[in-house]
């Protein structure tokens, strides 16, 4: 067992050991329950867990109003109906609930009811996991006061982050016709050897789609589920690391696992883990009213899609789809790759460019590596185009997919830049400068404008 592995057993599974678990366990009014396959513990009584509703309205953007199955308040039947669900040691008081409730807020006048389950969210994680099913049954007996009050299921929305979207999956798995789930970056800890019914998959919505920002096989790379588990499924930046939080998972889970266990500071932990798996929140919630579109592409891997091999939306705008709130089950479904900004605040969406380049250069043996960016005549810094793994020959043609944070008012002047390469053997056998036949540029937002230089 390797020393991460070890580690995140004791962060995860402590006080397991010394735990009976019982055969089953019955609630009333919930059903009983026994072991699920795959998972080993049952779930807590729904008094120790503790599902509150909270319901948020245009007129009270601010101000909560306490629901539940026996009292819907003010809700209002005709208007559409979403639940915020957060995942793991996370509580629907945190920053990033309040501002998506804020924001969907103003996109329309709707129902917006954030649900608290920190009551049975905490640690150990399988305790977590185990209590997930209860949470579900008591978000059904909501949904259903409401549909006997005369809403439609079609017109209700689950939108839930990590152990939140496996929630989001279990009403859906005994609730007819619900309209839609969002999952974000649904948790991949103990969920990959599970049944299909006790994950998120395609079957508990009318439309379920979902966005991975920390996907991986194991948990040592990440908290995420990195297999396809709606009808549209989104890979931000490839859907393992994201640009701000770096690119080695692995050492920050072993770090923070570490400092976990030495002082027991679960929130510092939690946080300094969390980066890449709150990254899906982020981007949905910007998705909900920004002004950039946020296309994303049908491609067969990411590498791919940075290659420029994944460009086209179609004739008729069919094939490619916005990532996140305003995805649509009538656009292309499936795998879709998309590029974000490096910034840790909003904008995270840019706008995607294709660049080609074509080299032109006397003799037929030159080559070279370097550093090529590029800028726009409206930007102020330049955009990273090949790094230095590139090599270039003499009539190579290269292409790459580029995301800035604007969108030129024109494609009319360009500035494309150079630096030679001094890391592989000291430059030696590389050109000092180096020449291009061609350049082009396809605005992959509308593939009404290729200008080609």
């Amino acid at each position: 067992m390797s020393r991460i592995t070890f580690l995140l057993y004791v962060l995860f599974n402590v006080s397991l050991a010394t735990t009976t678990v019982p055969s089953n366990v019955c609630y009333q009014d919930l059903g009983c329950y026994i072991p699920r396959p795959g998972f080993t513990l049952l779930p807590q009584s729904p008094e120790k867990i503790n599902t509150k509703f909270s319901l948020f309205k245009r007129k009270q953007p601010i101000q909560a109003e306490i629901i539940s199955s026996s009292n819907l308040g003010s809700f209002d039947r005709t208007k559409p109906i979403k639940l915020i669900i957060h995942g793991f040691t996370d509580q629907s008081s945190s920053a990033w609930v309040v501002n998506m409730t804020q924001e969907l807020l103003k996109q329309e006048d709707m129902n917006v009811i954030t649900v608290d389950w920190s009551g049975g969210n905490q640690f150990p994680y399988g305790q977590a996991v185990a209590n997930t099913v209860i949470v579900a049954a008591v978000i059904r007996q909501l949904l259903q006061a409401m549909v006997n009050a005369g809403a439609k299921p079609q017109q209700m929305h689950l939108i839930g982050h990590s152990l939140g979207a496996h929630v989001s999956s279990y009403v859906g798995r005994d609730f007819h016709n619900l309209g839609r789930i969002s999952g974000l970056d649904p948790a991949g800890p103990e969920f990959y050897n599970s049944l299909i019914s006790d994950r998120l998959d395609p079957s508990d919505a009318i439309f379920v789609d979902v966005i991975h920002t920390d996907g991986a096989p194991r948990v040592q790379s990440g908290f995420g589920h990195l297999d396809a588990l709606g009808h549209v499924d989104f890979y931000p930046n490839g859907g393992s690391a994201q640009p701000t939080c770096g690119s080695n998972t692995g050492d920050v889970l072993l770090q923070s696992a570490w400092n976990l266990i030495s002082t027991f500071n679960i929130g510092n932990a939690a946080s300094s883990m969390a980066c890449n798996h709150m990254s899906a929140v982020y981007y949905y919630t910007d998705s909900i009213n920004s002004h950039s579109p946020a296309f994303a592409y049908p491609c067969s891997d990411y590498k791919s899609f940075e290659r420029g091999l994944c460009t086209s939306c179609g004739s008729q705008f069919d094939q490619c789809q916005r990532a996140g709130y305003h995805a649509s089950s009538l656009k292309t479904l499936g795998k879709l790759y998309l590029m974000t900004l490096n910034g840790v605040k909003p904008p995270h969406f840019g706008f995607q460019f294709k660049v080609t380049l074509e080299s032109n250069m006397n003799d037929s043996k030159q080559q070279t590596r370097g550093i090529i960016k590029i800028k726009f005549d409206e930007q102020e810094e330049e955009t990273s185009l090949f790094d230095e793994k590139i090599l270039f020959k003499s009539s190579s043609v290269n292409s790459k997919t580029i995301l800035i944070a604007r969108q030129p008012a024109s494609l009319k002047e360009i500035t494309i830049s150079f630096k030679k390469s001094l890391s592989s053997n000291f430059g030696l056998g590389l050109s000092n400068q180096w020449n291009f036949r061609s350049v082009s540029i396809l605005d992959m937002q509308s593939h009404l404008r290729q200008v080609v230089y």
